[in-house]
């Protein structure tokens, strides 16, 4: 039998408290918050010495800037308060799983704040209960006292807990904020709900823009930046709307605690898209890849069709100013290391098929990174393109 006494107040009725809305700002909140449920517990007859609505208000203030949670008060999430309020003794903690799943609501955890007033202050635990993880310790309703002793048990074991403290109102911010980062952190991040989100800064050339995100429409864009708020980590879908504009549709990879940026810029339609936009820049990076894939066959072959080659260094009536054997775009030249009998000079076959296919490469690939600055794309490209053939040149041992 695992011990519990130390951590849990008395339990009495439960003091129902809505909690307050989330101030509204300029950004946009998505909102993928996970439904919890809430409460106070105290000592029946008892009187907290901080109103029940200021240990709610603190809490839930504490609770949204760490955890994903949208935690709710029993009426808000559809719990029968007189249920909860009834649940005592040593089925205490399958009393609450119960009741909160008899509500109906799909609530992901229970925080339950035991007060116990006392002189200069009130003497507060918390206890948090992963409640996926609490249904899972008994399949069937237990039948007899051990079986719903062993459930108690399981369902402690897999909670998180809080050692009572005594503290005054005043001291209520810092106490959850050390609470939620010390103790209920380890629950927290095993249900993936510890600091879960990311956010995207977008700035928008353009007003009244309907931001779409993986299908949903979430809000729409004034003019300048916005923020977009609450955002579960992962590759996003973000789509960009208005009626007589082009719509843009792009991935956005969300970390969590990290703000990733994005610009919009939709064009009406009757205004044709820049020719060197991103999608030019993928044609040809495709078509320069194909290009430099086929020279650098035809090089291939090239070499496999010639008669003899000089492979030593030294210089002969039959091997002219010989090395290792080269490409060449002149037939009669070919495998001569000698540059002056390369048609175009100093140009082989190798160096123009890596140089182009570098480039292609180049190309394809800031296609999708360099999306709102295409410039900087086709001079990746270029750059590219530019190191391939260097490189082929420095190491080619003529």
């Amino acid at each position: 039998m695992i011990r519990r006494s130390a951590n849990l107040v008395a339990v009495g009725p439960v003091l129902l408290v809505a909690l307050a809305a989330a101030s509204s700002g300029s950004s946009i909140g998505v909102g993928e918050r996970t439904p919890a449920l809430l409460f106070v517990v105290t000592p029946k007859g008892a009187r907290p010495n901080t109103a029940p609505t200021e240990l709610t208000r603190v809490a839930d203030e504490a609770l949204r800037d760490r955890t994903g949670f949208d935690f709710r008060a029993p009426e808000q999430a559809g719990v029968d308060a007189h249920r909860l309020a009834a649940c005592d003794g040593r089925g205490l903690l399958a009393c609450w799983v119960d009741s909160a799943r008899a509500g109906g609501s799909p609530l992901a955890a229970i925080l339950a704040i035991t007060v116990l007033p006392i002189e200069g202050g009130d003497r507060i635990a918390l206890t948090l209960i992963d409640t996926e993880r609490a249904r899972s310790c008994a399949d069937d309703e237990p039948r007899d006292a051990s079986a719903r002793e062993a459930l108690e048990d399981c369902i402690w074991a897999g909670s998180a807990r809080t050692e009572p403290v005594t503290i005054t109102a005043n001291e209520l911010p810092e106490f959850f904020r050390d609470r939620i980062a010390d103790e209920l952190a380890p629950l927290l991040e095993s249900m993936g709900e510890l600091d879960p989100f990311g956010r995207v800064a977008i700035e928008s050339s353009t007003p009244d823009v309907e931001l779409w995100i993986d299908g949903a429409l979430r809000g729409t864009l004034a003019l300048g930046p916005t923020s977009v708020e609450e955002l579960r980590a992962g590759r996003r879908v973000f789509a960009f709307e208005r009626p007589g504009y082009a719509s843009e549709r792009r991935p956005i990879h969300v970390e969590r605690a990290r703000t990733a940026t994005a610009s919009v810029n939709l064009l009406p339609l009757d205004t044709p898209r820049h020719v060197l936009g991103p999608r030019t820049m993928l044609y040809a990076g495709v078509a320069a890849s194909a290009v430099g894939a086929a020279l650098g066959v035809y090089a291939i072959a090239r070499a496999g069709a010639v008669d003899g080659a000089c492979l030593g260094s030294d210089a002969s009536a039959t091997c002219p100013s010989l090395g290792a054997p080269t490409f060449s775009l002149n037939a009669d030249a070919a495998p001569s290391a000698d540059r002056d009998r390369i048609n175009p000079p100093g140009v082989s076959i190798p160096m123009v098929a890596v140089g182009v296919g570098a480039a292609g490469a180049g190309w394809i690939a800031s296609s999708l990174i360099f999306e709102d600055r295409p410039w900087l794309g086709w001079l990746t490209g270029l750059g590219a393109g530019a190191l391939g053939a260097t490189l082929t040149a420095v190491l080619d041992p003529r």
